[in-house]
């Protein structure tokens, strides 16, 4: 078979910590041709794995591909790497063909696949690499120092050149960034400079970018107000003001981006000078704001808008549910309805279940029926494992309902029963004018009181034949039992 011409990598796959399945659409001979390679999520780092690698036999020789399985053991690949599905086909000769003997047409088949598959690595690799132009004798590199790389600016004009030996790591650019920071006194000295690599640099960079813009804005913000900004760095315990503010409650104190309490701090004059004397060295860079005027208006009556109010969840109503006066609070509907009186809406709880499969009984017993598959609980409240019991949380009146389809050889009764608490509560015999061959069936249903604690309902059934008495299962049209709330 030919070898499509498709490129032998399958990915970016976006790890979720979870899945071991990893697609790839090319064809493979053999599951050790597999390798996978996993990448950080900004596909800076990488890491080529060929063993603890499974393909299923039939994904191989097939131009569909398929999925690989990796890790078969240990943990999964972790949650936002990215994953490739990378063939990884031996660069030496796939197989000896001598001037004797036979050959399986596979072994010709195979051989031909492996080398074009090789081809197929080969430009992948070269796709990825630096190339001259069409007609060039090789890529011209000007020349710099004895062993060094040229470094380019964003106009293709050489810049600068560094040792070959640090081309590969991040050494030399944490070295260019800290002497950067030096220079723009992001921070002090070159002693004081964190160990930083290039990236760390980028995102400390942008930071401090931010966090400039925002002091910025914030003294804007404030000379618009006629208010008086003073800044003080981290380790600073004495801050002059040069003018009153009259005492330290009309003074905001922020560091850190956090308003500090005034219990922290105390207003004093030093020679003349009203100063704000910390308890403590300041933990961090901040701000000492006061002056201006803070306007206080009254809206009118019957003046504000909805669009000046809060927003608030869907389904939601505005009052208050916690005793005594306050603030608005949201209420839910379950809390409206308590409030009018009306209890918890009708419905909840509920639920049915049905039997998985057909259940054996013993002629003419009254035995709970197994409803052990639930098609919906979506309070908890039925007990499909052990019990088989539907124990309601929320006291009212239950529309409750079970159906019982009962098989046999010779049937003459099914019995469709509802116990309350262990004891029978109601039952509908159904009783053919002929003993029957066919699946029979018998419905109970009433309105039963539940106490919302400790009251229970199970459903029983009881069926009379000569033999092969069973209660039909594996679908709810057949065999079920339901309920639910209907009022208080």
């Amino acid at each position: 078979m030919t070898v499509n011409d498709k490129k032998p990598v399958s990915g970016p796959h976006i790890a979720d910590g979870v899945n071991r399945q990893w697609p790839f659409d090319y064809r493979l001979v053999d599951q050790g041709h597999m390798s996978i390679v996993v990448q950080d999520a900004d596909g800076l780092n990488s890491q080529t794995f060929t063993g603890n690698i499974s393909v299923s036999s039939e994904f191989l020789r097939t131009d569909q591909g398929g999925y690989a399985v990796y890790p078969v053991t240990g943990l999964p690949v972790e949650s936002g790497k990215r994953v490739f599905a990378v063939r990884n086909v031996p660069y030496s000769q796939p197989q000896r063909i001598g001037n004797q003997g036979t050959f399986y047409p596979l072994t010709h088949e195979d051989t031909f696949d492996l080398i074009s598959m090789q081809v197929q690595q080969a430009k992948e690799l070269i796709d990825r690499s630096v190339k001259a132009e069409v007609g060039g004798d090789g890529l011209t590199i000007s020349p710099g120092p004895l062993g060094s790389v040229p470094v380019y600016d964003a106009f293709g004009n050489l810049s600068t050149s560094i040792q070959a030996g640090s081309i590969a790591t991040s050494e030399f650019w944490g070295r260019q960034a800290r002497e950067w920071a030096v220079s723009t006194e992001l921070v002090d000295d070159g002693v004081n400079a964190p160990n930083y690599s290039s990236r760390q640099w980028a995102l400390y960079a942008e930071t401090k970018s931010a966090e400039a813009q925002d002091v910025i804005n914030n003294g804007l913000n404030l000379l618009l107000h006629n208010s008086i900004v003073i800044y003080f760095l981290t380790g600073e315990l004495s801050v002059p003001l040069g003018a009153s503010p009259g005492s330290k409650n009309n003074v905001s104190v922020v560091q850190g981006g956090v308003i500090q309490s005034p219990s922290t701090y105390e207003l004093q004059t030093i020679g003349g000078v009203p100063t704000i004397i910390f308890s403590e060295p300041a933990a961090a860079d901040g701000w000492i704001v006061f002056g201006g005027a803070i306007e206080v208006n009254t809206p009118s009556d019957k003046s504000v808008t909805f669009a000046k109010m809060q927003d608030i969840a869907s389904l939601r109503l505005m009052g208050r549910a916690t005793a005594g006066s306050g603030n608005p609070e949201e209420l839910t509907v379950a809390q409206v309805r308590t409030m009018l009186g009306l209890g918890p809406a009708p419905g909840a709880p509920m639920f049915q279940a049905y039997p998985s499969a057909n259940q054996t009984l013993t002629n003419s017993t009254m035995t709970k029926v197994q409803c052990n598959t639930e098609n919906f609980d979506p309070q908890g409240c039925f007990d499909n494992v052990t019990n088989f019991r539907f124990t309601p949380n929320v006291a009212g009146i239950y529309r409750v309902k079970g159906t019982v389809a009962g098989t046999g050889t010779s049937v003459t009764q099914v019995i469709a029963a509802i116990y309350k608490n262990g004891s029978l509560f109601h039952s509908v015999p159904v009783n053919p004018s002929a003993a029957q061959s066919s699946a029979l069936q018998s419905t109970a249903e009433l309105l039963v009181a539940m106490n919302g604690t400790t009251d229970y309902l199970e459903l029983f059934a009881q069926i009379s034949a000569t033999s092969g008495w069973s209660v039909v299962g594996a679908t709810p049209l057949r065999s079920f039992f339901e309920a639910y709330r209907v009022g208080p």
